[in-house]
């Protein structure tokens, strides 16, 4: 449970990475001298290198190993950030963004795939929720940290800080994470292709993979859009947009937790239909309280989103990885491809749609709840037999 932990503090600092910039994004529309809408465009950038490079860090992993990867990658984070925090031009900041996003792309990837290496069933479940919970330390910490900072001293000293955490996190996966993958053949592009085709024919990978995608469309949507929202909309500052996101965090947190537990009582397939109906209701009651144009009622209708997103990951993740066998890198590199690939998604949407207004966000949360709901449809609940881990693999 140790190495979990360790593992889990890996992602929390490649998470960090975008969390802690939201805070100032106005700020950087404004030091920069382009629209709130490019401004977005920093964290656009950040889902689409994690998308692109994490595509890759799985068949990788199943070649090379989990461990080393995973280090190199946390040392890549550290030099994008420095990068960052010494860009002289916007062009330049989207470019080491795409650099951090880089070396950050494999610690979710890679860090699922060790979990799947040593645990099954229930007990993958409960380490993965664990993983999501442990996340959901940059939601909650993330934009308190960078509203801190950026108050105290300046947006720029917000990747000196990132830099730190992950030289930090690099020394404790060299001291405390051993490599799990087993010896095996080593597996040309080819084979991997054919890998991945037979992972999407899996209906149960295939709509786990789907279901994450239509929340990290919503999640990419808030990142970008919400900070304008709340700092310029309603007039929050840097730090209180910190703890009003550590709000929303905190209920992202309680989803991850619950989650695992959940499936001690109800199959996957029901919990995956209850976090889809919590996001509808979500979306449906920001459409109704937007009118009132308060914080508070944006507080209470993400923090349900947020509550839906946690067990959507966890139970989710679990879905996805169940049939993996010893593909399990692959897997988790293509469906957090294919996820994180959405959140770029609505990150660009956001960017086009900005206007300043609750009632965009209202529309994503419900947009997120339907198309789970859509994904999710005719889930079996995953009590008939399934693949013997590894069966397939050469199939078309």
């Amino acid at each position: 449970m140790n190495r979990v932990w360790l593992l889990a503090a890996a992602v929390a600092v490649g998470q960090f990475a975008n969390s802690m910039i939201l805070p100032v994004l106005p700020l950087l529309a404004r030091d920069f001298g382009v629209p709130a809408g490019s401004a977005g465009l920093v964290v656009t950038a950040y889902f689409a290198g994690f998308a692109l490079v994490g595509i890759v860090i799985g068949p990788l992993s199943d070649r090379l190993g989990r461990r080393p990867l995973l280090l190199a990658g946390l040392a890549m984070l550290a030099v994008g950030s420095v990068a960052c925090a010494l860009a002289t031009s916007f062009l330049v900041l989207l470019a080491c963004r795409l650099l951090e996003a880089a070396g950050a792309a494999g610690t979710p990837v890679l860090s699922r795939a060790i979990v799947r290496d040593t645990r099954q069933d229930r007990d993958l479940a409960g380490a993965l929720g664990l993983l999501a919970t442990t996340m959901a330390v940059s939601p909650v910490l993330g934009p308190i940290i960078g509203g801190f900072v950026a108050d105290t001293l300046g947006w720029r000293w917000l990747f000196g800080v990132l830099a730190i955490l992950a030289a930090l996190a690099a020394l404790a996966v060299y001291a405390g994470v051993a490599e799990t993958l087993t010896l095996s053949a080593p597996k040309d592009a080819v084979s991997t292709w054919r890998q991945m085709r037979t992972l999407l024919a899996r209906r149960r990978f295939r709509k786990g993979t789907l279901f994450g995608a239509a929340y990290y469309f919503a999640f990419g949507a808030i990142s970008t859009a919400a900070p304008f929202v709340l700092i310029e909309h309603f007039g929050l500052g840097h730090l209180q947009f910190g703890v009003t996101f550590a709000l929303i965090g905190a209920c992202f947190a309680v989803g991850g937790i619950v989650g695992p537990r959940l499936m001690r009582i109800a199959t996957q397939a029901r919990l995956l239909d209850a976090a889809a109906g919590l996001a509808i209701v979500a979306g449906l009651l920001l459409f109704v309280l937007a009118r009132e144009d308060s914080v508070a009622s944006v507080i209470l209708c993400l923090g349900l989103f947020g509550l839906a997103f946690g067990i959507a990951l966890s139970v989710g993740s679990a879905l996805t990885l169940s049939d993996a066998g010893d593909a399990a890198g692959t897997a988790s590199s293509l469906s957090g491809c294919l996820q994180v690939g959405t959140a770029a998604l609505g990150s660009v949407v956001a960017n086009l749609t900005h206007r300043g207004s609750v009632v965009p966000l209202a529309f994503f949360l419900l947009f997120a709840g339907l198309a789970a709901l859509a994904a999710a449809w005719r889930l079996d609940d995953g009590s008939g037999p399934r693949p013997t881990p590894g069966a397939g693999r050469n199939a078309d």
